[in-house]
């Protein structure tokens, strides 16, 4: 034994001490494969042997400073054990009243809420000013739509015939038992003939900011698409005011214009 060190009383650090051990045993290693010929293998389940027995050379060659250590770093890591056995305890708790926690959440920040969202869109308006592309997704509650989700395309045939629809167009001014409100305006109707004259006198701003369309029409890919195909069969019955014959297609279209 004369070839091991065996003096940890003067190491301080337990890095040190961890390294002298481990370059003790190496070297012990190697003398009982030299002197006693032992194998690596049995040298090594001779060691686990003694570790789980508390028999381990640890227990000799460290001093009363090294044990201190070592009783240091057991509370560590119980304190830590007992720190993660206290979070799980208290996220148990919340979601087991997650819905007294919210409430009182809740009651807490209402009045931080809107003003909040007031401050975030002030916050942004210089930005949006500065890049306008971004006013496409400024009000898009989400940016990543869903692959494998699709809505079908929507059917006006169910609402044609929905009696709570009530058209007061050429109705003389009065009231009736059977109306609980009527609002007399002096708007004019909107027809897509008005849209399309719109669209003439602002086409630069639709062509910037309402380039997207859809359509259930395959030949409409465009404003543009949209009116022809309007003309076209306006003029197949009676014009922009003409009714809807057999002649006429069927089809739904949804543009958007939006622009800071």
């Amino acid at each position: 034994m004369a070839e091991l060190d065996m003096n940890f009383g003067e190491l301080r650090d337990k890095h040190e001490i961890i390294r002298k051990y481990v370059d003790n045993l190496n070297r012990l290693r190697e003398l009982a494969a030299r002197r006693g010929q032992i194998s690596e293998g049995e040298f090594n389940n001779y060691l686990i042997r003694h570790y789980f027995h508390n028999n381990n050379i640890i227990n000799y060659i460290f001093a009363k400073h090294t044990s201190r250590i070592l009783l240091k770093t057991v509370i560590e890591r119980k304190k830590k054990i007992i720190n993660f056995i206290f979070l799980l305890l208290t996220l148990f708790v919340v979601f087991s009243y997650k819905h007294e926690v919210s409430t009182v959440v809740l009651r807490n920040i209402q009045t931080f809420i809107y003003p909040g969202m007031r401050f975030w869109r002030k916050a942004t308006v210089p930005i949006i000013a500065n890049y306008p592309a971004l006013s496409e997704y400024y009000d898009e509650s989400c940016l990543l739509t869903n692959p494998y989700f699709q809505v079908e395309n929507l059917n006006c045939d169910p609402c044609a015939d929905v009696a709570n629809v009530l058209d007061f167009t050429g109705l003389d001014p009065g009231v009736a038992v059977h109306y609980p409100y009527i609002f007399h305006t002096q708007k004019e109707a909107v027809d897509l003939a008005t849209l399309q004259a719109l669209y003439e006198r602002h086409r630069a701003v639709f062509a910037k900011d309402a380039y997207k369309l859809q359509s259930t029409d395959g030949a409409i890919r465009n404003l543009d698409d949209m009116f022809r195909v309007f003309a076209n069969v306006s003029g197949r019955t009676g014009g922009a005011g003409g009714g809807t014959g057999s002649t006429s297609p069927e089809s739904h279209t949804v543009w958007r214009c939006n622009r800071m």
